[in-house]
C-alpha cells in the first residue's frame, strides 16, 4: 500500500471528523450524483481512505461500501494535491491486474480529486468512474474539482459541529459533576480550569485555583513524590491513585483520582477526577482499631470461645484457650 508521509497525522484528523461508517446522507448523495452528470458516468464516489479499506460515504452506480485500501484508487489520489486522471486504467502499470479492472467491475476510466483539507491533510476523493476509456473535457475538470472544494466546507462544518457538540457536553458533564474535576497544563501543572464542585469541597475560588499549580494543593512533603510520579505516567493517556490533598482551611483530606488526557484550548491537559477518601479512610480505620480491640479481649478470655455463622454454624472465629482446650489447630 501507498501511504502520505503525513499517515499518522492523516488518521488522527480524519477520525476527528466522525464521519466513517456514518449512514447515508441527502448532501453527500446529491453531490455525488451532480459528478455523476456533470462528467456523464455511471459511477461516482465520495470516498475517505482509512487505515485498511476506502470507505464510500456516498456511492452512485456500485452497491459495494468499501473496498480494501490495497486495490483502491483512491489510496493514489490522496498522494496528489491535483485531479488524477486515469484515462484507461488497463494500459497503466499501476492498475493492469488491479481485481477492479480486471474482475466483473472492469473499471476502466477514473478521474478522482482530493479531498484536502485546510491543514493539509487529504481525507479521501471525490470520484467518477467509467467502464471504458475516456477522458474529462477541462470544464469537466474544473467542476469536479469546485465539487470537491464544496465537499470539503461541508466535512469542516460537519467537524466543527462534531467539536461544538463535544464542546457541550464536555461542559455539561465538568460544570455539573459532583465530584471535584479540574483540568491542568501537563508542562507545568498550572490548573486551567475547575468546576463548582471543585471550588466547593476544597474552599478556593475559582479565581484562586487558576492562579495556583497541582503542587500547590498536596502537603509539602508529598510534592517530590508527586512530581516523581507524574514524571512516570506522563506517557499514560489513563491513570489513577490515592494522595492527600490540602484544602485552603489546611485540612489534609484522602483522594482517589482518576486522570485523563485530553486537549484544552491550544494545552496539552490532563482531566482529574476526584473521590474524597477521607471519611471512608477514617471509617477503615476505626474498623482496624475496634478489631484489634476485640482480638485483645477475646484472646484474654480464660474460657473456649468461638464465634459462628447463624445461617449454618460455620466458626468464623476460636481464641487460642478453644485450641488449648480442645487441641484444634487453627
Amino acid at each position: 500500500m501507498l501511504f502520505p508521509e503525513n499517515e499518522s497525522q492523516r488518521l488522527k484528523v480524519l477520525n476527528q471528523y466522525q464521519i466513517l461508517d456514518t449512514p447515508p446522507e441527502e448532501i453527500f448523495d446529491e453531490l455525488a450524483q451532480l459528478a455523476a452528470n456533470l462528467c456523464e458516468t455511471p459511477i461516482a464516489l465520495i470516498s475517505l481512505v482509512d487505515a485498511e479499506r476506502e470507505w464510500f460515504k456516498s456511492k452512485i452506480g456500485v452497491t459495494i461500501s468499501e473496498v480494501p485500501r490495497s486495490i483502491s484508487f483512491g489510496q493514489y489520489t490522496i498522494l496528489q494535491s491535483q485531479i488524477l486522471i486515469i484515462p484507461d486504467a488497463l494500459q497503466d502499470e499501476r492498475f493492469a491486474i488491479n481485481p477492479l479492472v480486471t474482475s466483473n467491475h472492469y473499471f476502466r476510466f477514473y478521474a478522482g480529486v482530493p479531498l484536502i483539507t485546510s491543514s493539509g491533510f487529504a481525507l479521501g476523493s471525490l470520484c467518477v468512474i467509467d467502464f471504458v476509456p475516456r477522458n474529462l473535457s477541462v470544464k469537466e475538470q474544473v467542476a469536479l474539482q469546485q465539487l470537491a472544494r464544496q465537499l470539503i466546507r461541508y466535512l469542516e462544518l460537519h467537524r466543527q459541529k462534531v467539536i461544538d457538540d463535544s464542546q457541550r457536553s464536555f461542559n455539561l458533564l465538568f460544570s455539573k459533576n459532583p465530584n471535584p474535576m479540574w483540568v491542568y497544563n501537563q508542562n507545568n501543572l498550572q490548573f486551567l480550569d475547575v468546576n463548582e464542585a471543585a471550588v466547593v469541597h476544597y474552599g478556593y475560588s475559582r479565581e484562586e485555583f487558576l492562579q495556583m499549580r497541582k503542587t500547590d494543593i498536596c502537603p509539602p512533603e508529598d510534592v517530590p513524590i508527586l512530581l516523581k510520579y507524574l514524571e512516570q505516567n506522563y506517557p499514560n493517556l489513563h491513570f489513577a491513585g490515592q494522595w492527600r490533598h490540602r484544602r485552603k482551611d489546611g485540612q489534609i483530606i484522602d483522594v482517589e483520582i482518576v486522570t485523563d488526557t485530553i486537549n484544552y484550548g491550544n494545552y496539552n491537559a490532563r482531566l482529574v477526577n476526584i473521590r474524597d477518601l477521607t471519611e471512608h479512610k477514617r471509617i477503615e480505620r476505626t474498623l482496624q482499631e475496634t478489631e484489634a480491640r476485640f482480638r485483645v479481649i477475646s484472646e484474654a478470655i480464660p474460657v473456649p470461645f468461638i464465634i459462628s455463622r447463624v445461617s449454618d454454624g460455620l466458626i468464623l472465629y476460636a481464641n487460642p484457650e478453644l485450641f488449648k482446650t480442645f487441641r484444634f489447630s487453627p
